[in-house]
């Protein structure tokens, strides 16, 4: 059989306890964090305490032993505030992009080097089009 190494970025939650409720089933952490899994994923997965609620990033929800967990993942330290750092840059980068766009079709010579320098600063490769000539940066 082919080997296959893993690199799938998935949220997990080491399970603590288990708790069955009348109107469902809901794994704790030892940090107080819980899941309450879909339909079926008891019945399904037969989770043991020590072992990780697992979750793929297209919603998938599994059950993973501790020594098979630990010895395939690595937990991202501030994974979650670095997507959300992400996220923002790309949306103010986007906007940046928008005001840069605008300024070089308005073609306010006064603005060309600042419009330069703002691209440079967040590393854009940014090409401006003027009549009959285009700068690139």
């Amino acid at each position: 059989m082919q080997k296959y190494k893993c690199h799938k970025i998935v949220e997990a939650l080491k399970i603590e306890t288990i708790k069955v409720d009348f109107d469902g089933s809901v794994l704790y952490a030892e940090n107080g964090d819980y899941i309450a899994p879909a339909d079926g994923y008891f019945h399904k997965h037969e989770p043991q305490c020590g072992g990780y609620y697992v979750r793929y990033e297209d919603g998938y929800e599994s059950y993973s032993p501790p020594e098979a967990f630990e010895a395939g993942y690595t937990e991202l330290e501030g994974a979650e505030d670095e997507a959300k750092g992400e996220a923002c840059m790309a949306a103010m980068s986007a906007g940046l992009l928008a005001l840069l766009d605008r300024i070089a079709v308005e073609g306010d010579p006064s603005l060309a080097s600042q419009r330069f320098q703002i691209a440079e600063a967040l590393g854009m490769n940014v090409v401006f089009e003027r009549e009959g000539s285009t700068e690139a940066h």
